[in-house]
Formats: structure tokens, C-alpha cells, sequence
């Protein structure tokens, strides 16, 4: 089938139907969305929903179901594309499907970044992207007594400060000189860190991560200045 609009993508191509439909009552709207569920809010990931178990995918939904009825916009969830061929006005899909479109967005948004030290594939190392990956952390920061965040940016400060929350111990690694400090001034860094630290974090400036050691699971980040045991492991990188 053809539609005269196919959008890929969660939170922002949910937004942008809402913006078609406002001014196109009756053209063919089909979301694809490669996740589980309906387009949610990712910022509530490294907030709320790390220490507040009642947030859910649902709570953060940008639309309920009722709303893309209402608004006759058709979602296939789950929906993985592979090839797009602009020239033909057609997409194909994980399982051989073709879907054929007028105007096509692409909003995907980023993807986490996976680092390249060692020990980055043990189940207890986190990135935050999707609901898929808050569970599994949640579950460890519900069971784990010892927490090493790598990146002092604004979503490292919020995971930190999640597991704080949670009782858990915090070790902040940062290969820069201090927080935020590509953009914030000596005395803003100096206050940060004064906060955490007042929280019993602890802050290891100007290394880097060379490796994540264990048996089956991470167990000590290594740095280049030494060890440092965890629980569990997370990492921030966007790209």
C-alpha cells in the first residue's frame, strides 16, 4: 500500500502527524516505530523512571492509543525499516515488506553509542536509550550497593543522582577537569561537585575508562589510575 505520508520514528514523528493532521484532515498518515511501544517522552528515562517505579511507558506516552484512532493515524509497532529507495517512493522492512510512500520523514532520533574498551558487553553495563534498557537497570539498582557512572554531563549528573536515590554508592568518571565543564564556569563546576559530594559521591577527574573487568559481569572499571569495584556499570555516549 501507498501513503501519502509514512513517518519513521518515535517522540518527534509522533509530533510531526499531529502537525499534518492539523492541516491535512484527510491524507494517508502511517507511523513506524522499531519499539514496543507507542512514542514516549525519553527525558522521564534518566529521571523519574529510574527511581520512581510508577513511571512506566505508558505514563510517559506523547499519545494514548485513543489518539491516533481519533486522528486516523494508522502505528505499526515493532516495525523495523532496512532499505529506502527515494527514487521508487518505497520502503522495505525487516520481513521482506515494501510500503510505498508520497512524503516520507525520517525522525529516529540517536542511538547510544556502544564504547570500545573491554568489558562493555557484560550485562551489568547500561546505556540509557530506550524503556528496554530501564528495566534491566532498574533491577540493578534495585539489587546492586555500588554504582560507576562514566561522564559528568547533564544526563550523567541525573543517572547519578537517580542511584543516589536508590541507596546506591556512586562513583562519577570523568575525563574532563570537572562537571559540565566544556560550558560551565570554575565556580558552577565547584558547586556541582560540592552537591554530589555532600550526597557522599565520589568524583574521579581526567581518566578515562580502559576496561570493565569481572567474572561474567563487571565487577571493577578499570581507569588509568587504578581500580574501582561496581555493582554496575553505566555509560553515557550519544551519537
Amino acid at each position: 500500500m501507498k501513503y501519502k505520508y509514512l513517518l519513521i520514528g518515535g517522540y518527534a514523528a509522533a509530533h510531526a502527524a499531529r502537525a499534518i493532521r492539523e492541516r491535512d484532515s484527510d491524507g494517508e498518515i502511517l507511523l513506524l516505530n522499531a519499539e514496543e511501544h507507542l512514542p514516549y517522552e525519553r527525558p522521564p528515562l534518566s529521571k523519574d523512571a529510574l527511581f520512581d517505579f510508577s513511571t512506566t511507558p505508558t505514563t510517559t506516552e506523547v499519545f494514548g492509543h485513543d489518539w491516533y484512532k481519533d486522528n486516523k493515524v494508522q502505528l505499526s509497532l515493532q516495525t523495523k525499516v532496512v532499505s529506502i529507495n527515494r527514487e521508487g517512493q518505497v520502503v522495505t522492512l525487516e520481513n521482506g515488506g515494501e510500503i510505498g510512500f508520497q512524503l516520507l520523514l525520517l525522525a529516529p532520533g540517536a542511538s547510544a553509542k556502544k564504547p570500545e574498551f573491554e568489558g562493555a558487553d557484560f550485562p551489568n553495563v547500561f546505556s540509557i536509550r530506550t524503556w528496554e534498557d530501564i528495566e534491566p537497570l532498574r533491577q540493578s539498582i534495585a539489587q546492586g550497593s555500588r554504582a560507576v557512572v562514566v561522564g559528568g554531563s547533564y544526563l550523567g549528573l541525573e543517572v547519578a543522582s537517580g542511584c543516589l536515590k536508590r541507596g546506591v554508592d556512586v562513583t562519577i568518571v570523568d575525563s574532563h577537569s570537572g562537571p559540565w565543564s566544556k560550558f560551565a564556569s570554575p565556580e558552577l563546576q565547584q558547586f556541582i561537585q560540592s552537591c554530589y559530594e555532600k550526597l557522599e559521591t565520589k568524583w574521579v577527574f581526567n581518566q578515562k575508562v580502559k576496561s570493565v573487568v569481572g567474572q561474567g559481569r563487571a565487577q571493577n572499571v578499570v581507569t588509568e589510575d587504578g581500580l574501582l569495584p561496581c555493582d554496575l556499570h553505566r555509560r553515557w555516549q550519544q551519537r
